[in-house]
């Protein structure tokens, strides 16, 4: 069997038109052109759920 599925955040841009997606997971720190200054995990994020 495959690996077990993890927690996925997804941020989108507009590049050209065309929205693009970045996947964030674990200790991935999140970037968001529009919010620079950001700093969080995506463990983080998901963390406040719980």
């Amino acid at each position: 069997m495959g690996s077990p599925k993890q927690p996925t955040l997804s941020i989108y841009q507009v590049v050209d038109g065309e929205y693009q997606v970045q996947p964030f997971r674990g200790s991935d720190r999140l970037i968001s052109a529009a919010f620079p200054e950001l700093q969080l995990t995506a463990e983080q994020v998901f963390a406040v759920g719980q």
